[in-house]
């Protein structure tokens, strides 16, 4: 290109030479340039700086980095990178990494150290050659109407976005254009319109923000900061206002609004704490479930005879509603129920 453009505008010829040596110095310097960038192999790790490996530590308390085995110019050969491993790994303090990758006759490794590991790491031979290995790590995320948040691999809980009613937990109602931790020890998180819920790893469930219809379970008004609603908790969810969670038990709950029958449990009225999903109880047992004995109407006569069913206790009088008013049946009987 810079040659077709010395063609049409020659200039004086006095200037043609002067302005030929130009090209071709732009030309070269091109091409020296793409050349001492295609010196790094391909996965090569990228030197990080220092300070930034030592400040993602002084954060987590661990960081993951990729060394490049081939730093010292003596490392060439297949077996130098076997050995130059044992003695990138002999230089570390035990104890202070773990989680070791490696892919066979790969010249790139991957380590978590601690702060004193990664100062073992930064006075070795290799300290040129350590990049992030991708922190922070995130293991679960979830997203509200207008706020974020997000569980590190740590089990640390980080939350960033709108905070009109707490949702973010931080005890302010500070809008955070950048994350802002917590909890510690968290496994799940579900975002609703303005509220959040979060499962540690104990099981506890927690909750936080817009409480208006009752969707933090907890039976109060807005909360800043999180309040724990039950426990022994496997899975939960969150809607637009209002709340479900499933026990270990394999119990559904829920509660908040419920106009529209959103929560289940036979009604439509808002719950401020946690009522049993109706039909989702749980596994059955002795003292749970009543045996109950439906008389079908002879006006409205079905195939079959009458059934005979097994109904959860804490659900008998949602089940008993829910007949009331169909004309197939005209007696529910029980055994402790007539």
């Amino acid at each position: 290109m810079m040659f077709e453009l010395l063609r049409r505008h020659p200039g004086p010829r006095g200037e043609r030479p002067a302005l030929f040596l130009l090209c071709l110095v732009l030309v070269l310097s091109l091409a020296l340039g793409q050349a001492a960038a295609g010196l790094t192999a391909p996965g090569a790790a990228v030197p990080t700086s220092a300070d930034a490996l030592r400040a993602q530590v002084a954060a987590a308390g661990w960081v993951t980095v990729r060394v490049d085995l081939r730093a010292p110019a003596s490392v060439a050969a297949a077996d130098d990178l076997e050995q130059t491993v044992q003695d990138l790994l002999f230089a570390l303090p035990a104890g202070f990494y773990d989680a070791v990758e490696r892919a066979a006759g790969s010249a790139s490794l991957t380590l978590r150290v601690d702060v004193a590991g990664l100062d073992a790491l930064l006075r070795s031979p290799w300290a040129a050659n350590v990049a992030a290995g991708g922190n922070p790590e995130m293991q679960r995320l979830a997203s509200g109407h207008l706020h974020s948040m997000a569980i590190k691999t740590d089990g640390n809980l980080w939350a960033w976005g709108w905070n009109s009613h707490g949702q973010l937990g931080d005890d302010t109602t500070t809008d955070r254009s950048t994350p802002v931790q917590v909890l510690t020890g968290v496994a799940a998180v579900a975002a609703g319109e303005a509220h959040t819920l979060a499962i540690k790893t104990d099981g506890s469930l927690w909750a936080w923000g817009w409480n208006w219809n009752g969707q933090l379970g907890d039976g109060t008004t807005d909360h800043f900061t999180p309040v724990q609603v039950l426990t022994g908790v496997a899975a939960v969810a969150a809607g637009y206002l209002h709340s479900l969670a499933l026990k270990t038990d394999g119990s559904l709950w829920a509660w908040g609004y419920n106009s529209v029958g959103a929560l289940g449990d036979g009604t439509t009225t808002d719950h401020l704490s946690p009522v049993p999903v109706f039909g989702f109880a749980g596994p059955p047992t002795a003292t749970d479930f009543t045996v109950t004995n439906i008389t079908l109407n002879p006006s409205a006569p079905l195939v079959g005879s009458p059934a005979l069913i097994m109904v959860p206790a804490a659900t008998l009088n949602q089940f008993q509603n829910f007949l009331t008013g169909l004309t197939r049946f005209t007696r529910l009987k029980t055994d402790n129920i007539l």
